[in-house]
């Protein structure tokens, strides 16, 4: 369970002005966040939901982080927002990677920049022209490719592939098994049925503060470039095709499948396995719900669903509809039937 990163105690009162919250009750040490059930007395329980209250209230914890509604006789630490609270918790007890200067297995070209304060890990490459900016962590396994650029104070996790001439902005995470630069799948069938390769000599351009999940692929363009516009949050497992653009502030949750030259405006939500044709726009701040297939634009502020996904108020009608056909074809039989006995008494 999570400790106190280097192992150092903070005090309770310490705790709550980090927290901007205010202690109530005697001040102690604090070493750790845990679950009720596994709370000692030197730690910390962050109540999130009143329900949870009840279960707290029995824990060990030696202090509990409560929203600012609640009074308690134990000692408590109340906060204005407890969902930012949980996230500067998680923060502050989170383990913190070692520091490893440059691992002497890691292969850099003399041609690359390095720029201070970078820790470079066991056997990563980093190519020729390539540039890591201040601060930035490059974990084990990862290869930074020729003329890659990367921002300051970046987190790039273990075997992360950045391909050619690809370019990240400042304090992006990129997280273990993700490739940014992946060629395009553009092929050209001809008539007898073969598949001759398109070369995709475009890049992929990447703003600040993006994040981007495990195994997700993003494709370089064509031409021009791919582009992940400031603070958009990528996830697990994740297709971003060739020549797409992505606005300001997007969420995809895992699993969202985009294929080739889709335009996604600011701060659109797609839920999990999203999936889409290509050559399409969303709308800014657009909703598409989980396991949707997209195959026409998406209006601004719209909230779509199903596959072919359409507004969702037109698709839960039809999906209440179809739920009832069962029951209808119960009731058509039914009446068949009694025309059937009307029919054969002659009436």
């Amino acid at each position: 369970m999570p400790r106190r990163a280097g192992g150092q105690a903070v005090q309770r009162s310490e705790l709550a002005v980090k927290l901007g919250g205010t202690l109530h009750g005697a001040d102690g040490a604090v070493t750790g966040l845990r679950e009720p059930a596994d709370a000692q007395p030197s730690d910390a329980v962050c109540v999130l939901r009143d329900k949870y209250l009840k279960t707290a209230l029995h824990s060990a914890a030696g202090v509990l982080i409560v929203a600012d509604h609640q009074h308690l006789e134990r000692p408590h630490i109340r906060v204005p927002n407890i969902e930012l609270a949980w996230i500067a918790l998680l923060d502050l007890f989170a383990p913190r990677l070692e520091r490893v200067g440059i691992h002497p297995s890691a292969v850099i070209h003399e041609a690359a920049t390095l720029e201070p304060d970078v820790q470079i890990g066991a056997n990563v490459v980093v190519a020729r022209g390539a540039r890591i900016g201040r601060g930035s962590v490059i974990g084990v396994g990862s290869t930074i490719g020729e003329n890659a650029v990367i921002g300051a104070d970046c987190q790039i996790f273990e075997n992360v592939t950045i391909r050619h001439h690809c370019t990240l902005g400042n304090r992006c995470l990129i997280q273990s098994g993700a490739v940014i630069g992946e060629d395009g799948f553009g092929f050209y069938r001809t008539p007898d049925v073969q598949h001759i390769r398109q070369a995709q000599i475009g890049t992929v351009m990447i703003s600040d503060d993006v994040e981007i999940g495990s195994n997700t692929v993003i494709d370089r363009g064509t031409l021009t470039a791919t582009t992940i516009g400031p603070r958009t949050k990528i996830g697990p497992t994740c297709v971003i095709a060739h020549n797409s653009t992505v606005g300001a502030d997007v969420i995809m949750i895992g699993a969202v499948q985009l294929a080739g030259s889709m335009t996604i405006h600011d701060k659109v939500v797609l839920w999990g396995q999203v999936g889409s044709i290509g050559h399409l726009t969303i709308g800014e701040g657009a909703v598409v719900t989980a396991q949707s297939g997209i195959s026409k634009n998406v209006p601004a502020g719209a909230t779509w669903r199903g596959s072919p996904a359409q507004d969702i108020k037109t698709q839960l009608r039809l999906e209440a509809r179809f739920m009832a056909l069962e029951q209808m074809e119960r009731r058509l039989k039914a009446l068949e039937q009694a025309i059937l006995q009307l029919e054969s008494e002659g009436l």
